[in-house]
C-alpha cells in the first residue's frame, strides 16, 4: 500500500513539474525585433556600434525570445569595455525578469 502511493504520488508530481513555462509574443513584437535586428545588422556593418547596440537592446525589450537580437548584441558588446558592461546589466534583469 505504502509504495502505491509513493508510486501514484511520484507520476502526478512528475506530470505537474513537466510543464515549461510559456512566452507569448505576438506576431507584430517578433516582427519588430526581427526589423531591429536587421537594422541594427546593417549599423554594424558600416561600424556604427552605438547604434546597433541601441537597436539591438530595443529589439530584445520588444521580444525576448527572439535569440538573434542575443547574438548580435554579444557580438556588438565585445568592441567595448562600457557596452560590455551594459550588455552584463540588462542580461542580468533579462534574467532575474523570467524567475
Amino acid at each position: 500500500m505504502r509504495l502505491n502511493l509513493v508510486i501514484v504520488f511520484s507520476l502526478l508530481m512528475g506530470n505537474l513539474g513537466a510543464f515549461s513555462q510559456e512566452y507569448k509574443v505576438s506576431l507584430s513584437d517578433t516582427n519588430k525585433a526581427i526589423a531591429l535586428t536587421n537594422k541594427a545588422i546593417k549599423q554594424i556593418n558600416i561600424d556604427m556600434i552605438d547604434d546597433a547596440f541601441h537597436l539591438l537592446v530595443e529589439a530584445v525589450s520588444v521580444d525576448s525570445t527572439y535569440r538573434n537580437s542575443y547574438l548580435q548584441l554579444y557580438t556588438v558588446a565585445m568592441h567595448s569595455p562600457h557596452q560590455r558592461n551594459q550588455l552584463i546589466t540588462i542580461a542580468n534583469v533579462e534574467i532575474l525578469g523570467f524567475l
